[in-house]
């Protein structure tokens, strides 16, 4: 009987909880110190409009807010709406928007993970927890520009579907994931 070098499921779960939260709380400081320090453009206050609104349900839109003859998607309103949900200033729409924000580590530690290498996963999500062009997103646009949280986990989910192991259902929600990023990476920025 040989010992295998793949680590069992639960050890690659239990790698990916440790590295994805300990990089969702370092991009928390950075993404929180900057949301406490907004300066919202014009376009920016529309969109927490819209987003305040879808999330106490009081206007559902189809679009999100016009760029010249664009419009940006709101797709990603309707996936932030339970983050700010019940907040009743604009200090906690802004600290709760930098939470969705700060997922943008741990979605860019999947990369490491996605390869088997839990330090590499650490490291890769560290970098972009620290990246001050992403947090500096939670101080002048907490809710648009999300176009980075879905390139990358369509990076991922394409380095999933390099597998060989994996299993025709595995391969059809892998599939559809990377149908869902693509289009929401489209649509989050016109």
């Amino acid at each position: 009987m040989g010992v295998s070098s793949q680590p069992s499921p639960s050890r690659r779960s239990a790698a990916f909880v440790l590295v994805a939260s300990l990089v969702w709380l370092a991009a928390l400081r950075f993404h929180l110190a900057a949301a406490f320090f907004a300066d919202l453009p014009p376009d920016a206050v529309n969109g927490l409009e819209r987003l305040v609104s879808i999330a106490t349900l009081s206007d559902l839109p189809w679009r999100g807010n016009p760029v010249g003859a664009a419009f940006f998607g709101v797709a990603d309103d309707y996936l932030m709406a339970p983050f700010v949900a019940q907040a009743g200033s604009l200090e906690a729409l802004l600290s709760r928007a930098a939470l969705f924000h700060a997922l943008v580590a741990p979605i860019a530690a999947l990369i490491g993970l996605a390869f088997g290498r839990p330090l590499l996963g650490l490291a890769w999500g560290l970098m972009f927890a620290a990246f001050p062009d992403l947090a500096a997103l939670s101080r002048d646009y907490p809710v648009n520009y999300r176009t980075t949280h879905w390139a990358l986990l369509a990076w991922v989910v394409t380095l999933l579907m390099s597998r060989r192991e994996l299993e025709s259902s595995q391969r059809a929600r892998l599939t559809w994931t990377l149908l869902l990023a693509g289009a929401l990476m489209m649509a989050s920025h016109p």
